[in-house]
């Protein structure tokens, strides 16, 4: 029985590793490598729009506590070093 499991995850993660490939142009071992920067200026050339990341989750409990803000890499890279002093 585990062994059935194993090959039907198996076949899973292919079928969605094929399903990413042709939806980005780039195999997932590329994608895990490169940076989230990157990835969004190929995806804009791609589609020709500017890509953004929108928050779509139910808010339980304190939820995002950012709300529909995001912030930068400068901004979290400020946090942390300022974090990283103390």
């Amino acid at each position: 029985m585990a062994q059935k499991n194993e090959v039907a995850m198996a076949n899973t993660v292919a079928i969605l590793e094929r399903a990413v490939k042709r939806a980005t142009g780039e195999d997932v071992e590329t994608l895990r490598k490169t940076p989230l920067g990157q990835q969004r200026k190929k995806a804009s050339v791609r589609t020709g729009e500017k890509t953004k990341f929108v928050t779509r989750f139910p808010l339980i409990g304190r939820g995002n506590v950012l709300g529909n803000r995001i912030k930068t890499t400068d901004q979290i890279n400020a946090e942390l070093n300022e974090a990283f002093q103390k």
